[in-house]
């Protein structure tokens, strides 16, 4: 049985201590949660989290925009944003995130800040990826831009690690389930500086099994839209999955059987 926590004293604290003491207690709040075993005892330590509204998501006073803003001192938002990410793993931890008016706009904005793959935008593309479950977050992702970051990101797989890569992949995914972000990803590749085809057909190859399943899914998902599979068949596509087919594993060649027959459909999806 965990000891209760003072909140209102939790909540000061992280307002108006040191940098150094503000990670300390980012971090003990997150082994509260990634400590704790999965199933009742985690999800009443998120209850706990909800019900003190912990970061002032619920309208109190607002802890995420001094911890990961602009003006965070950059380890406290590293801290800060892993222990988002923890809380992202539970149903009603998102629920809370997105009862926040700024917490997508502040992911979004550390995505963009961050300089490179950092553990900070590792954190918050993780978190973006969970929150993406939910249709009014994707909504909101997709006004922001995150398709086309996710697009120009993933054109440089080298400057990305395992985890990136398979979050940014995850988070494609999710977003190409709607329609509305099938037309975002559509859109991002009509400038021409951003083939999403070819972007997509080179990954179907990597060797991490994570990454070819989710590339799998959002190529399936964009070959909904007449003009992709329009360019698929001008590149040559059928033939390239065909070849890659008879060089993979029996699951990975059904799954690029599917992709062969929706480039066959005639319709917009």
């Amino acid at each position: 049985m965990l000891a209760p926590l003072d909140y209102p004293l939790i909540q000061r604290d992280l307002l108006s201590l040191a940098p150094a003491h503000k990670c300390a207690i980012l971090q003990a709040l997150r082994w509260r949660v990634s400590h704790s075993e999965i199933g009742m005892p985690r999800r009443m330590v998120m209850e706990a989290f909800v019900q003190h509204d912990l970061l002032g998501c619920k309208g109190g006073k607002d802890l995420l925009d001094p911890l990961m803003g602009k003006r965070a001192d950059p380890l406290v938002r590293e801290y800060a944003t892993r222990l988002v990410n923890s809380i992202s793993f539970e149903f009603s931890g998102r629920s809370y995130l997105l009862s926040s008016n700024n917490a997508i706009q502040l992911l979004w904005f550390i995505l963009k800040d961050e300089p490179g793959d950092t553990v900070t935008r590792q954190q918050a593309l993780g978190a973006l990826q969970k929150l993406s479950l939910r249709r009014s977050a994707q909504d909101k992702m997709m006004q922001l831009g995150i398709v086309k970051w996710l697009l120009e990101t993933l054109q440089d797989i080298d400057s990305l690690g395992k985890y990136s890569l398979e979050y940014a992949l995850a988070l494609l995914l999710n977003l190409s389930l709607r329609a509305v972000g099938r037309e975002y990803i559509e859109s991002a590749g009509m400038g021409g500086h951003l083939d999403v085809l070819d972007l997509l057909c080179g990954l179907l190859k990597h060797e991490s099994q994570q990454v070819r399943f989710y590339t799998n899914g959002a190529l399936y998902m964009v070959l909904g839209r007449a003009r992709l599979r329009d360019e698929a068949r001008s590149m040559n596509l059928e033939g390239r999955l065909n070849k890659l087919a008879n060089e993979t594993d029996e699951e990975t060649a059904n799954q690029l059987g599917y992709i062969m027959k929706q480039l066959g459909r005639d319709d917009d999806a």
